[in-house]
């Protein structure tokens, strides 16, 4: 069977109303032109894509249960992967960077800098490392796919890892901090806690990073 570019553009409408993510429609679409098209019979309707679907993939409930054993997989997947280069970042050489923020946070600890600017610095610090990875994904799923016609699935498992960090770390200060408690802490032990939570989101930071490049920015086009 040969099929004119309306009738493609029926199959593609079609295959758009019953998937969810790109991935799947790309697949399925392409799979049921190429099935179309090795038809004997001259004569077309959208019939003929339901049967292929129903056929071949089991039918609109399986591919949807497919869709989200896959979303469910990534989501897996892209955690371990980022906790694995959390843990890559205090193995050599890049330990090296950990050490050298440490020993910046001893110097401010015991030195006579202005603790209060020391505090507003890795506020804002941590601010932006943590707001870098949701930026990114930003950046990924609403400027540069704008175009595409479907997400990607992989959008959902790339926004579930760019929250982590930020998520984590909202939930140790609701948890462990009081603004007002803070305030009233020893400038010294405030640098301390701020310091402390600057270096743990520049290693969030540095193992997203090194996900996103290593891996998402090769899989997630």
């Amino acid at each position: 069977m040969i099929l004119n570019e309306i009738q493609k553009q029926e199959i593609a409408d079609y295959v758009k109303s019953v998937t969810r993510y790109r991935e799947t429609y790309n697949e399925v679409y392409d799979h049921v032109l190429s099935a179309l098209e090795q038809e004997a019979q001259d004569s077309f309707h959208l019939s003929l894509a339901e049967e292929v679907i129903n056929t071949d993939f089991g039918g609109l409930k399986q591919i949807l249960e497919e869709e989200e054993n896959t979303r469910q997989g990534l989501y897996g997947s892209f955690s371990r992967m980022l906790k694995q280069e959390m843990l890559n970042t205090f193995r050599f050489p890049a330990v090296l960077h950990n050490l050298s923020l440490l020993s910046l946070g001893l110097m401010f600890y015991f030195g006579e800098a202005n603790s209060e600017a020391i505090v507003s610095m890795t506020i804002i610090g941590t601010l932006i490392a943590l707001l870098i990875p949701l930026l990114l994904f930003v950046y990924k799923s609403y400027i540069r796919d704008r175009r595409q016609a479907k997400p990607s699935i992989s959008n959902y498992a790339l926004r579930y890892n760019a929250l982590f960090g930020l998520n984590t770390a909202t939930c140790v200060f609701y948890l462990c901090f009081a603004w007002d408690a803070m305030i009233a802490l020893e400038p010294g032990i405030l640098v301390a806690i701020m310091w402390t939570a600057y270096f743990f989101s520049s290693i969030f930071l540095r193992a997203f990073m090194k996900m996103y490049n290593s891996a998402l920015k090769l899989k997630l086009r």
